[in-house]
């Protein structure tokens, strides 16, 4: 089942991965010095930062969370009690590379824009030979890419966060196990659970990949299913890291209270959370940019929750795992925040999408232009500081 791409196949991604990446930065530019937006009228609580050692081009996506993975570079994980701060809800993996580059770059931006760079780059090849051996067809397997680089929040590839890198780890380690390599498959799945709190996942997904390939005949399991023990060995070395230096292995769940996300499976908290979601749908608060970003992150959870149940049902099981937990972890929290970042790692439905639009060419405009002109105005936002996830 291993595949060798052609040469036409490595320059059709590689074309397109640059044009894409052209356009995001004319975008960003024209954002910036032709529209002079003001200050995001929904979060005018928070605060931009910015950076002086470096020209203006090269920040147009280092903003927000970007901050933590250069502060952790730069000076390492701290822990304040009596503040309240902590950057431990940040994972190793991406400011550890960060650190790693910065010795050859001399600069810890630079490094991370190439290693998002690079990551992203590797994402596009890998999905690419996922969709390739779901849907046999160069076309859709191509298309699989273009819905994945033209979704509507794929600016944060470009950004020094760490989708970029998780998504290059999850889609290999996928990919690998779909090809019965699942030593291979368990070692990405390691990293991609240093890189993201929601890498665990893969440790579920992969199990479920193995039955699936011997039609859940349990008699058929080998020792080499004991390979996808890497994945939780992959987070427990964080949180030895926690413990050793912080005394608290959980010390990356509790953080997360920064972000008013509650660790514990709070059912009622959800619910309310949900119907205050739903309220600004028909009765937007008096800050109607707030109310309109709580509505885009409920579409696109509900969006995916649905196609991660089509997924499950209509290509692969353990894709729909893997996208109904990536989901479900971020929604247990009692806070949708985010959540249209968040369905950025969910790439099998990119390869859904494809499948969708094989003989649907007006669903396949459809998309087209949803994503890309969303992802334009997602751009621009970014660009000038807007929250957008």
């Amino acid at each position: 089942m291993k595949q060798k791409l052609t040469k036409k196949e490595i320059i059709n991604i590689i074309l397109l991965f640059i044009g894409w990446r052209l356009i995001l930065q004319s975008i960003a530019f024209l954002g910036k010095y032709r529209l002079f937006l003001t200050t995001d009228n929904a979060y005018d609580h928070l605060s931009p930062w910015h950076i002086d050692k470096l020209p203006e081009f090269l920040q147009y996506f280092v903003k927000w969370d970007s901050g933590f993975y250069l502060e952790i570079a730069e000076k390492g994980y701290f822990f304040d009690q009596a503040k309240n701060l902590y950057n431990t809800a940040f994972f190793p993996l991406y400011p550890m590379l960060i650190k790693i580059f910065s010795y050859v770059f001399q600069s810890n931006i630079i490094s991370g824009i190439i290693i998002s760079t690079l990551a992203t780059w590797g994402a596009c090849f890998f999905l690419y030979k996922l969709a390739k051996l779901e849907l046999n067809d160069n076309n859709s397997a191509l298309k699989s890419v273009f819905y994945f680089l033209i979704f509507p929040t794929a600016i944060f590839l470009a950004s020094i966060y760490t989708e970029s890198l998780f998504i290059f780890l999850a889609v290999t380690c996928l990919y690998f196990a779909r090809t019965k390599r699942f030593a291979i498959a368990s070692s990405f799945g390691f990293f991609a659970a240093i890189s993201r709190p929601i890498g665990i996942i893969l440790f579920l997904v992969l199990i479920l990949e193995y039955l699936e390939q011997i039609n859940f005949k349990f008699k058929e399991i080998k020792l080499d299913i004991l390979w996808t023990l890497l994945v939780p060995t992959g987070l427990s070395s964080y949180m030895t890291f926690l413990w050793i230096k912080f005394k608290d292995p959980l010390l990356f769940l509790k953080a997360q209270n920064a972000w008013d996300r509650k660790i514990g499976f709070d059912f009622w908290g959800i619910w309310i959370d949900l119907k205050n979601h739903v309220h600004d749908i028909y009765h937007p608060s008096q800050n109607f940019a707030f109310s309109l970003r709580n509505d885009f992150e409920f579409f696109f959870f509900l969006t995916f929750l649905i196609l991660s149940i089509i997924l499950f049902f209509r290509l692969r099981k353990s894709y729909g795992l893997y996208c109904f937990l990536a989901l479900l972890i971020p929604f247990l929290t009692g806070s949708l925040i985010s959540m249209t970042r968040f369905t950025l790692v969910l790439f099998p439905v990119f390869i859904l999408l494809a499948k969708f639009t094989l003989k649907r060419e007006w669903l396949n405009y459809c998309i087209i232009m949803l994503f890309s002109m969303t992802l334009s105005l997602f751009t621009i936002m970014l660009a000038n500081w807007y929250w957008i996830g």
